[in-house]
């Protein structure tokens, strides 16, 4: 089956519920369309009301904006064009994350990036989540604009996909039937320490409107429950098929360890382990399984080419 797919169709026919970096679930669809109308209205919010500039100020600074907005869709729609045929629909979706995440954080991890190339890339993800809610896509959202208007897609990866995967860890199945209570009581802590992580990435902008609202990392410890969960599921799966790549063992597995980092990102955040940092050393990770996979595929090339014809 090709990788690419028409870019407003959803993924089915799957054993699982759907691809990390490719499919999406219903929560990580309407979690991208708020938080893409709540980066938007905070983008125009921002000068006109909660740090204004001056009258002659804005235009200029609208107009810059704009233009570092268009760039940014020609840049990723060319890169997009250029390297979908010989890197994303052959190498690991880590490749396409290194390209269009990897390379555009160093700029930004050194301060590089002036405030209106900031703005415009904020518009540019906004814009690209509300995108993704109605593409059904669960790829990255810097990749959405080029994927709808080629109306191709390609398995890439971005912090957001953490979502997505404890979504489908905790979508209930037969095993989760026989812990009822529990899986009803895990679902729950999710929804209500995600809300209280989302009403506290809104911090800053109540805080314009003199809403403060107290943060207490420590209700992120509220997850070891779904956490220890989905081990134990992952634990048992493994049990029975003795492979840690089984589908059932892959799927509990990433969703146990994502809700182990995120209590370690909000535990921890002030000595500087952020999920920022987390996000950063997988990356690391993902391009050192890349650069495996292209040594394994060129010594392989190799060896096929020493044998005698």
């Amino acid at each position: 089956m090709p990788i690419a797919h028409a870019a407003l169709e959803p993924i089915e026919g799957r054993d699982e519920p759907f691809i990390i970096g490719q499919g999406i679930g219903p929560v990580g669809r309407w979690l991208r369309l708020f938080l893409g109308v709540y980066f938007l209205i905070f983008l125009v919010l921002n000068p006109l009301y909660l740090h204004p500039l001056s009258p002659r100020a804005l235009p200029a600074f609208a107009l810059t904006v704009g233009g570092y907005f268009l760039l940014l869709v020609a840049l990723h729609f060319i890169v997009f064009f250029l390297i979908s045929g010989p890197i994303l629909s052959k190498l690991n979706p880590w490749a396409g994350t290194a390209v269009f995440v990897g390379i555009p954080t160093v700029p930004a991890l050194l301060g590089l990036y002036p405030q209106t190339v900031q703005v415009a890339f904020g518009f540019y993800v906004g814009i690209s989540l509300v995108l993704l809610f109605f593409m059904r896509y669960g790829g990255c959202e810097v990749v959405a604009i080029p994927s709808l208007l080629l109306k191709r897609r390609f398995p890439i990866y971005c912090p957001y996909n953490a979502i997505d995967a404890i979504e489908r860890a905790m979508t209930p199945d037969k095993g989760w039937a026989r812990q009822r209570l529990l899986t009803i009581f895990s679902l729950a802590i999710v929804i209500f320490v995600g809300g209280y992580f989302i009403v506290v990435a809104s911090n800053d902008l109540l805080g314009q409107y003199g809403v403060v609202v107290r943060i207490d990392h420590r209700w992120s410890l509220l997850l070891l429950v779904p956490c220890a969960q989905l081990a134990a599921f992952a634990w048992k799966h493994y049990e029975a098929e003795h492979s840690l790549f089984a589908p059932q063992v892959r799927r509990y597995g990433l969703g146990a360890v994502i809700l182990a980092l995120t209590i370690v990102a909000f535990l921890f955040e002030g000595v500087g382990i952020t999920g920022d940092v987390i996000w950063v050393v997988a990356m690391g990770l993902g391009a050192l399984v890349v650069l495996f996979q292209v040594g394994t595929r060129l010594a392989r090339r190799q060896r096929h080419s020493r044998k005698p014809a």
